[in-house]
């Protein structure tokens, strides 16, 4: 179980403050409803407290990128999207630099939980209809790109539509993100899985929180949002009622609950 849960010790920190922020809870609610958690809580749970056993080969997860641009920066670079995609496989794969800042006291014991999640990510090869792919396409769609939420995952609607969401992980790639309520600037946000896998999983984020070169200001946004594409939610989901870490927060007890986002 270690390996699966390993993330979830960033996955606290990576919300920046309420000025730049994850939007996943801002549009779970949007989409599904105030009580959202209640309709996943028992699937979350049980994901939490399976036994996945602790040896498995690696699993590959083939990626393509939409980016929706302006026809100006937003239009980021192919490698742009590689130092993306490296991103994503340093942080999953426990590589990335700053390993060595894994806290490891009494009230943060994270380094024995930290471990290799056994995924990697690859840009697509192949699209659905069996051509070859770089793994990326583009469209030009000034308005979509702007103020962009789900809508900009459907074609009719100025964006791009999710290829095979069981054989592909989407990402959308805008200029900027919805996010009036929200009470800040939303970075990104993705979907659980636990919903069931619809033409708008994936995550959708901004060209310049998108890895690490370009435009891209380097932080792990990318990598926080794909914690909730595969199962993860907040460790301070809903604020720390109490100190029970598999009733709290992100249900995982490798890290406990906390009050909000630092």
């Amino acid at each position: 179980m270690k390996k699966i849960v390993a993330l979830s010790a960033f996955i606290g920190l990576a919300c920046g403050s309420s000025a730049q922020e994850c939007g996943t809870a801002y549009h779970w609610e949007k989409k599904y409803g105030a009580n959202w958690k209640s309709l996943i809580e028992g699937q979350v749970i049980h994901a939490a407290n399976a036994d996945f056993g602790s040896e498995r080969a690696t699993v590959t997860i083939p990626v393509v990128v939409h980016i929706i641009h302006a026809g100006d920066e937003s239009n980021i670079s192919y490698d742009q999207v590689l130092s993306a995609i490296q991103m994503l496989n340093e942080d999953y794969s426990r590589t990335n630099a700053d390993t060595i800042n894994t806290r490891n006291t009494p009230t943060a014991p994270f380094l024995p939980q930290a471990a290799d999640m056994d995924i990697e990510f690859k840009l697509a090869k192949l699209d659905p209809w069996g051509e070859c792919t770089n793994g990326v396409e583009r469209r030009l769609s000034p308005t979509a790109t702007v103020n962009a939420d789900d809508g900009v995952k459907h074609y009719g609607s100025g964006g791009l539509n999710a290829w095979n969401n069981s054989k592909y992980m989407n990402i959308w790639v805008v200029e900027s993100i919805e996010s009036s309520g929200s009470g800040g600037t939303i970075l990104g946000y993705a979907y659980l899985p636990y919903w069931g896998i619809d033409s708008d999983f994936g995550i959708l984020i901004r060209h310049d929180a998108f890895g690490t070169s370009g435009t891209a200001s380097g932080d792990r946004t990318l990598s926080h949002e794909m914690g909730h594409s595969l199962g993860l939610l907040h460790t301070f989901e809903e604020g720390c009622h109490t100190s029970a870490c598999d009733s709290n927060g992100d249900y995982v007890c490798d890290t406990p609950p906390e009050a909000e986002a630092t």
